[in-house]
């Protein structure tokens, strides 16, 4: 009896994980039937005679602990990022974060990890009062006990045998192995390094062996004269929160003086939602088909230096270095980190890529291009830009009262204000960048914006952060601007600003730029190409309108 009561108890608490939404009904099913496993065969194991042990009691609530933690972040990622269980994206990118990153993750999203963890606390403790409860009906009585005493160990070991022996059954199973809570950062992480050695070989493979590659040997610069193509990759950033394409608060005000020398595109989304698995599919081949060509496949940077030019990847994301992502900014001729801590106060605002960009527009080389990844709207907000730029922060204007009118709480309200303020500094950086290719006045340059993804910041509801179940996670900002000395034959400006594109197919467009022409470019992919034509969409796998 016993025994059907902590299979129950279990079997209940994911029951409410599912009806509240925080589990998938395969990912419910999957941990119901391995976690009752383990319970029934530890416990079959640890009970004598309706008894049981206080070690056995306390394995059997450790057990069901580590299970409900798995659970616990399943649900965590279900209710914050939208996604769904196993995601590789996430979990990949809790491999490539650091210290720095971690905590400034873990203060933006605060109530939504205490939240869970609770929820996890209290249902350990449901498990705990239906295991440790003891109504003399489901006790033996000594006389019974003492019966029984030659017979126990036939009563007992048959089943602990057999419940033991279909738990190690399951874990035949590579699908249901990986719902040990024991296994499952473990058989993940090998996975993820085994995937990031393997990237990694395979793209010094390809770099080494450039004349290996019969359609990276076609690459070659079809332009005359020098030529500098900057591209800069923003972060967390999406066009709902920028004055220049509508927002009632003036967040882009220096971008804006530009005047119609910026190009601003109105119908650019992105893809996954995720830093390191958009910027894989902006950087080559690879596309939302086919994303494994990241692996096989040259990425940007060794076409460019296939076709003649100098390259450059300049970072304030410290994970570039460390992380996935540092497999192919290793491929620039120079790779510089400019990043020093992981916060407001360890000097990591992106001001500090300016000194590091100029000098990399001061490069002789007459081939030039130039990655910068900024930090710009990376949660947390508040990190992200000097005290100076602290506009928004007690601001009560027409936003913030669109935001109270609409229920949205104190919290959300504040970190839409920070969020604000993160974009006005962003806006400051990005015209500092152009300001500098402006100066270079005997160089032909082309400037060229996009961040990796959007950010929900209370637009629909009181959710702040990654959220890939709303349009403001893809539709982000697409800017363009060229020094005068850069040539380039643009479409009729109405109609190009209003293409409708995509970034993972971005990789055409810095080709188109670089004047680089072979079997990776197709100008029908190219956004500002007169051959432009336009491919379907999709976000987080659904079909984009």
């Amino acid at each position: 009896m016993l025994l059907f009561i902590r299979v129950l108890g279990w079997l209940l608490i994911l029951t409410l994980y599912w009806a509240m939404d925080w589990l998938n009904f395969l990912q419910a099913i999957k941990s119901a039937l391995v976690g009752s496993l383990f319970i029934l065969a530890l416990s079959t194991w640890t009970l004598r005679d309706g008894r049981e042990s206080r070690v056995g009691r306390s394995l059997n609530l450790l057990v069901v602990f580590l299970f409900l933690v798995i659970n616990g972040f399943h649900s965590f990622l279900r209710d914050v990022f939208g996604v769904a269980q196993n995601d590789i994206i996430v979990v990949e990118a809790i491999f490539n974060t650091n210290p720095g990153e971690s905590s400034e993750f873990i203060l933006q999203n605060f109530w939504s990890l205490g939240k869970h963890l609770l929820i996890v606390i209290l249902a350990a403790g449901l498990y705990w009062f239906l295991l440790a409860w003891r109504p003399v009906l489901f006790r033996r009585s000594s006389r019974a006990v003492h019966s029984n005493e030659s017979g126990r160990g036939r009563i007992i070991t048959i089943p602990a045998v057999l419940f033991t022996g279909l738990l190690i059954l399951v874990h035949l199973n590579p699908t249901l192995r990986k719902e040990n809570p024991l296994l499952y950062f473990p058989i993940r992480y090998a996975k993820w390094e085994r995937y990031v050695k393997n990237t990694r070989a395979l793209q010094d493979n390809i770099t080494a062996a450039v004349g290996t590659d019969s359609s990276l040997a076609t690459m070659s610069y079809s332009g005359e004269g020098p030529r500098t193509v900057v591209f800069l990759i923003g972060e967390s950033v999406t066009r709902l929160n920028l004055s220049m394409y509508g927002y009632s608060r003036k967040t882009t005000p220096e971008l804006e003086s530009i005047g119609p020398h910026l190009l601003q595109f109105t119908d650019v989304i992105t893809t996954l939602g995720s830093t390191v698995g958009d910027i894989r599919l902006m950087i080559g081949p690879a596309t939302r088909e086919r994303p494994e060509l990241y692996s096989v496949k040259p990425d940007i940077l060794t076409m460019a230096s296939k076709a003649g030019y100098k390259t450059f990847w300049i970072t304030n994301h410290s994970t570039d270095i460390a992380g996935s992502l540092a497999i192919i900014a290793d491929h620039a001729d120079v790779t510089v980190n400019v990043n020093r801590g992981g916060s407001r106060g360890e000097g990591s605002h992106d001001e500090v890529v300016l000194p590091e960009f100029s000098k990399m527009l001061d490069d002789p080389a007459p081939l030039k291009f130039v990655i910068l990844h900024l930090l710009q709207a990376h949660p947390a907000f508040y990190f992200r830009y000097p005290e100076s730029f602290s506009r928004f922060n007690d601001e009560d204007d027409a936003v913030a009262r669109t935001l109270r009118a609409d229920g949205r709480s104190l919290r959300a309200r504040k970190m839409r204000n920070y969020y604000d303020n993160a974009i006005l500094y962003s806006d400051h950086i990005l015209k500092a960048t152009i300001d500098l290719c402006a100066a270079r006045v005997d160089q032909p340059i082309a400037w060229l914006y996009v961040p990796d993804h959007g950010e929900d910041v209370g637009h629909y509801s009181n959710f702040v952060g990654h959220n890939n179940r709303v349009p403001s996670m893809f539709e982000i900002p697409f800017l363009f601007w060229k020094s005068d000395r850069f040539s380039l034959d643009l479409p009729e400006k109405e109609n190009l600003l209003a293409r409708a594109y995509q970034t993972d197919l971005i990789d055409h467009t810095l080709l188109g730029l670089m004047e680089i022409e072979g079997d990776y470019y197709d100008p029908s992919h190219n956004v500002l190409s007169p051959d432009f034509e336009p491919s379907p969409r999709t976000t987080a796998g659904k079909p984009y309108p």
